[in-house]
């Protein structure tokens, strides 16, 4: 007896798509969810980080904040400069548990920054290009306000969430945290934060001085001589239109008397020369 198997209809067990298609199909919707996963974690982290309490910023951070060896007349002009940025941060409405603490760095660049744990640094370099306490007090008070609302932490959120998703997509050993640090201290922040800080600092320097003459002079001088534009302006954009918004802020035709710098930050200057 002769046996011959029925023929399968074509419509049976067959695929409309080629397998890879379908591999490359499912690869893709993956891949957007992951996507939209990690964006989704990266702005739900940046929103977050500005409740994180300053005692916690404080202490993850306080093994990893540098402190150079500053000699008597430094170590005098720090102390100094704490004064003011106390005394400005009191003039801002500062939440009594903020931390502020001033440290100088010997350097000639004429720098500031404001990083996690209520530290900001200024660069002897700095100190040598101010010409009075209101100059000086208007830097202080741009990076107090930075402080006051949260720039660093969400900067350093920011930065930490984005290595984190780093080492998972490609699975490097990162050691994001220090990384963050390092990252925080340096960071420019956005022009928005930037603008916010420049209204807080001149506020301040109102409540404080009475007026807002001179918190343009660093800027302004700047702007003169190329070998103060270095990485404090790369970092604080848009000089000349901070400069025209500050000069708003006096009254045209008006003037008032600057305070001089302190002796003990003045001796710092005159080491820089």
């Amino acid at each position: 007896m002769y046996y011959e198997n029925p023929q399968v209809p074509h419509e049976v067990n067959v695929s409309s798509e080629s397998e890879i298609g379908s591999f490359f199909k499912l690869s893709i919707a993956l891949g957007a969810l992951l996507t939209a996963a990690f964006v989704i974690i990266y702005f739900a982290v940046k929103f977050f980080a500005p409740f994180i309490p300053y005692s916690v910023e404080t202490a993850l951070t306080e093994n990893f904040i540098l402190r150079e060896n500053l000699n008597g007349t430094e170590q005098k002009a720090a102390h100094e400069l704490q004064k003011i940025a106390s005394n400005l941060a009191k003039n801002m409405n500062a939440p009594p548990d903020m931390p502020l603490h001033v440290s100088i760095i010997k350097s000639e660049e004429q720098n500031a920054f404001a990083t996690l744990g209520g530290h900001i640094f200024v660069t002897s370099g700095l100190l040598d290009a101010v010409e009075s306490e209101n100059g000086l007090a208007m830097v202080l008070a741009h990076e107090i306000a930075h402080i006051k609302n949260r720039d660093p932490i969400v900067s350093a959120a920011g930065s930490a969430t984005f290595s984190f998703i780093m080492a998972v997509v490609f699975g490097s050993d990162v050691s994001f945290f220090e990384n963050t640090v390092a990252a925080a201290a340096q960071s420019s922040f956005s022009r928005s934060q930037e603008e916010k800080a420049d209204t807080d600092a001149l506020l301040a320097l109102k409540n404080y001085y009475g007026h807002t003459f001179g918190a343009e002079e660093f800027f302004v001088k700047s702007l003169k001589n190329d070998k103060f534009t270095l990485k404090f302006l790369s970092s604080h954009p848009q000089t000349k239109e901070r400069i025209e918004y500050i000069l708003k802020t006096q009254e045209e035709g008006a003037k008032a008397e600057l305070k001089p710098l302190n002796k003990a930050i003045s001796g710092v200057k005159n080491i820089q020369k």
